[in-house]
């Protein structure tokens, strides 16, 4: 069995609310990335490199932004690949990701699959992933701060658990 995070760029890695840096205590540790137009949380991305590495999980960035998220990984030294949110299209879903996904859990059936996006929270976009792929396990950070230590902790429990089988 494999294990698989599944990340968003914008809510999620970081935060698109530029006015939020005046108000956190260690600004440093955001970088914006223009490509991606995000300010990425460094500390965020180092602790999920090393969890993917612990549990040997792999890391797809699941995010509109396509290939371009990739430039995120020389801020980390990763080699993480992208999963084609375009490559799935079903004009049922009220939401763009929910087929892409659904089918990345289908093609995966077995494998941990965690999926981490603060667009869960809008719309039907929630009950439509746990309606076409239940067995994906998601984490859902707040749009203007990204994953928090205790949502990274989550994860890291869930594949600590993969790993135990």
């Amino acid at each position: 069995m494999s294990s698989y995070i599944l990340l968003d760029i914008n809510g999620t890695v970081g935060t698109d609310v530029p006015d939020l840096l005046e108000k956190l205590e260690n600004p440093d540790n955001l970088i914006w990335v223009e490509k991606v137009e995000a300010h990425v949380k460094i500390s965020t991305l180092k602790r999920i490199k090393e969890m993917s590495e612990k549990y040997q999980a792999t890391v797809l960035w699941a995010s509109l932004r396509a290939d371009d998220s990739l430039c995120l990984n020389e801020l980390v030294d990763v080699d993480w690949d992208w999963l084609d949110l375009n490559a799935v299209i079903d004009r049922s879903n009220t939401w763009t990701k929910t087929a892409p996904i659904a089918k990345f859990a289908k093609d995966h059936e077995g494998d941990t699959i965690i999926f981490c996006d603060d667009m869960l929270l809008v719309g039907d976009a929630y009950s439509e992933i746990k309606s076409d792929a239940p067995q994906v396990h998601t984490i859902i950070p707040s749009t203007t701060v990204g994953l928090t230590n205790d949502q990274l902790d989550e994860i890291e429990s869930i594949l600590q658990q993969a790993k135990k089988g």
